[in-house]
C-alpha cells in the first residue's frame, strides 16, 4: 500500500505546475449584488454578509467568506476552505496528501461536516489535492470548535457548516475558471423577479494529459511500467431559490460528486478501480410569522464507496455505503427579551458497513449481516439572553433517542457565558455535552477513501464527550487588530478505533476489529 500511495503522488505532482485563468461574463449591470439577509427579532438580529473575511475568533467559532478568499492562491483551480480552516488555531491534517480533517484532538469522524444543513459522509477528493466543494457556490463557512449551540448534534469534535446561497441574483453572471487540472463554472440566472438560480460544475481531464507524461518519464525505459495510472472526478451543484409569497422562501439544494481512480500496474500485478461519490437532495421551506421564523426541510444524502482489484490471480472487491433521509424543523422566536430557538430532527439511517469479498480458489465473504437500519430522533431548545448590560448567557438542551438493535437515550445541556469586561474586551466561558451515534472507521491511512460508517448498538457503544472552553477576547485600535486565547478540556468515553488493514482477516466482521476506549483532549 506503501509503494501505491508512492506512485499517486508521483502521478498527481506531474500536473502541479498548471496555470488557472479565471473568465467572467456578466450584462451589463456592473453592479455587485449583496448577499444579506436579516431576521428581525425583538431584541435579536440574524445575518449573514460577505463584507467580512473573517469573523468570531472567540468563544470556539471562526467564519469566512469564500469571495473574499478568492484572491489566495490554489493549485486545483479553486480556493479549498477545508484547507483554509488548517491555517487557524486547533485544526491540522494528518500531513500531505490527505483530506482528513483533525479539530482539537478529535479524529476525522468526529466532525459534523454540513452542507445547508444536510450532513456529508465524505470531506474530499483524492489524497485531498481538490476541494470537495466549488468555492463559487458558496456563501460562507462555519467552524465551531466549542460552545457549539443544541442545534447541532451526533458528533464530538467540531461542525463545520457550509452554507448555500441565500438571496436571489438581480442579474446574469458566469464565472469560469480554467486550469491545467481541472475547470470550474459558477451560472448564477435571475428567473424572474421571484425565481433565481445558481448552477455550478467541476470536471477534471487529468487522464488526456497525465498517461502521456508518465510515458515520458516513469516509463522511459524501466523494465516493469505503469500501462495506465488514472484519475477522474466532476461534480455540480445547483440551488433554486423562489420566493413564494413575502413570508415564504422556497430553497431547493442538489450537489452530485463522482471520483474514479483507476491502476494497472504490472509491477504490482494489480489491476484496480476505486470509485466514491456524494449525492445530496434537500426541499427546505422559511416562513416568517410576524418577527419569527419557522423552516423545515426534507432532505436525503448518500455517499458510497467501491474498490475492486485483480492481483495475482486474486479478485478482491470493497463495498460500503451510507445513506440518510430525514426532516427536521427550525423556530426562531423571542418573548420578553429573551430569543428561543427549538427544533427536532429525525434520521432514518440505511448502512451497509464494510463488504468484503476475495475470490481465488476458495471465495470468502464477510458480509454476514445485512444492511444496517437505524432511526435517530432529536429534539433541541436554546434561550439568549442578557442578564445585566454586560453579562449574557445562552443555555440550550438537546435530547436524543436512537435505535439500532436497542434503544439508547441522552441528554446534552449547552450553556455560553460572555462578561464584558470594557468597550474592547471580552472574557467567555463555555461548555457542551455530545453524544456520537453514527461512527467513521477506516482501514487504511494512506489517504484513499476507504473508511466506513457503522451504527452504535449492543455491540458498539455510542461516544460520549464533555468540553468545557474559556477565552478571552481583545480589539485594538478601532477592531483593527483582534487578539483571543482559548483553553479548553474534552473528555471522550467510547472512543473507537479499527485496529485492522483492509484484508488482514476477510473472515471477521468490523465488529471484531474495533476497539473502544477512553479519550481526552486539551
Amino acid at each position: 500500500m506503501h509503494s501505491l500511495k508512492v506512485k499517486i503522488l508521483l502521478f498527481l505532482s506531474l500536473s502541479l505546475f498548471g496555470v488557472n485563468v479565471l473568465a467572467q461574463v456578466e450584462n451589463k449591470n456592473n453592479q455587485t449584488p449583496t448577499d444579506t439577509t436579516a431576521i428581525e427579532l425583538k431584541d435579536v438580529v440574524i445575518n449573514s454578509t460577505k463584507d467580512i473575511k473573517v469573523t468570531g475568533l472567540t468563544a470556539g467559532k471562526i467564519v469566512f467568506n469564500p469571495e473574499s478568499m478568492s484572491t489566495m492562491p490554489s493549485l486545483s483551480g479553486g480556493t479549498d476552505l477545508l484547507k483554509l480552516l488548517e491555517l487557524t488555531p486547533g485544526v491540522q491534517n494528518a500531513g500531505d496528501a490527505n483530506s482528513n480533517t483533525y479539530v482539537r484532538g478529535g479524529d476525522p469522524g468526529q466532525n459534523l461536516l454540513i452542507y445547508d444543513d444536510i450532513p456529508l459522509y465524505s470531506s474530499g477528493h483524492l489524497l485531498g489535492f481538490f476541494s470537495l466543494f466549488n468555492s463559487d457556490h458558496i456563501s460562507s463557512l462555519e467552524l465551531h470548535k466549542s460552545g457549539i449551540s443544541s442545534r447541532y448534534g451526533g458528533r464530538l469534535s467540531s461542525v463545520i457548516n457550509v452554507t448555500t446561497p441565500k438571496s436571489i441574483p438581480n442579474k446574469t453572471s458566469v464565472k469560469a475558471n480554467v486550469g491545467l487540472l481541472a475547470t470550474q463554472f459558477t451560472v448564477e440566472l435571475p428567473i424572474s423577479e421571484k425565481f433565481g438560480l445558481y448552477l455550478s460544475g467541476r470536471k477534471t481531464y487529468l487522464e488526456w494529459i497525465i498517461q502521456p507524461l508518465i510515458n515520458s518519464t516513469v516509463n522511459n525505459g524501466a523494465k516493469n511500467k505503469v500501462e495506465e495510472l488514472n484519475y477522474d472526478f466532476f461534480d455540480t451543484n445547483l440551488t433554486l431559490i423562489g420566493k413564494v409569497s413575502d413570508k415564504d422562501r422556497l430553497t431547493v439544494n442538489a450537489m452530485w460528486g463522482k471520483d474514479k481512480f483507476f491502476i494497472n500496474d504490472m509491477d504490482m500485478s494489480l489491476d484496480g478501480v476505486l470509485n466514491w461519490q456524494n449525492r445530496l437532495l434537500s426541499l427546505k421551506w422559511d416562513r416568517t410569522i410576524g418577527k419569527n421564523l419557522f423552516t423545515q426541510q426534507v432532505y436525503f444524502s448518500n455517499y458510497l464507496n467501491n474498490l475492486s482489484s485483480d492481483q495475482a490471480q486474486v479478485n478482491m472487491s470493497i463495498f460500503s455505503e451510507i445513506q440518510d433521509l430525514s426532516y427536521r424543523n427550525r423556530y426562531l422566536f423571542s418573548v420578553n427579551h429573551i430569543a428561543f430557538e427549538t427544533g427536532i430532527q429525525y434520521a432514518y439511517h440505511t448502512i451497509q458497513p464494510q463488504s468484503i469479498t476475495i475470490t481465488n480458489i476458495s471465495t470468502i465473504n464477510n458480509n454476514i449481516t445485512d444492511k444496517i437500519k437505524a432511526h435517530e430522533a432529536n429534539i433541541y431548545g436554546d434561550m439568549k439572553f442578557d442578564i445585566n448590560p454586560r453579562f449574557s448567557a445562552e443555555l440550550g438542551i438537546r435530547a436524543n433517542l436512537f435505535h439500532y438493535n436497542t434503544n439508547i437515550f441522552s441528554v446534552e445541556p449547552r450553556a455560553k457565558l460572555s462578561y464584558q469586561l470594557n468597550n474592547t474586551s471580552i472574557v467567555r466561558l463555555a461548555y457542551h455535552r455530545q453524544n456520537q451515534f453514527m461512527n467513521m472507521l477506516s482501514p487504511t491511512s494512506v489517504g484513499l477513501p476507504l473508511e466506513f460508517w457503522v451504527a452504535a448498538g449492543k455491540e458498539l457503544p455510542h461516544q460520549t464527550g464533555d468540553d468545557i472552553s474559556a477565552g478571552y477576547n481583545i480589539s485594538l485600535f478601532d477592531d483593527a487588530i483582534n487578539l483571543s486565547v482559548d483553553a479548553y478540556y474534552r473528555s471522550m468515553r467510547n472512543v473507537n478505533e479499527y485496529n485492522q488493514t483492509i484484508t488482514s482477516d476477510a473472515n471477521k466482521t468490523y465488529l471484531d476489529n474495533t476497539l473502544s476506549g477512553k479519550g481526552r483532549a486539551y
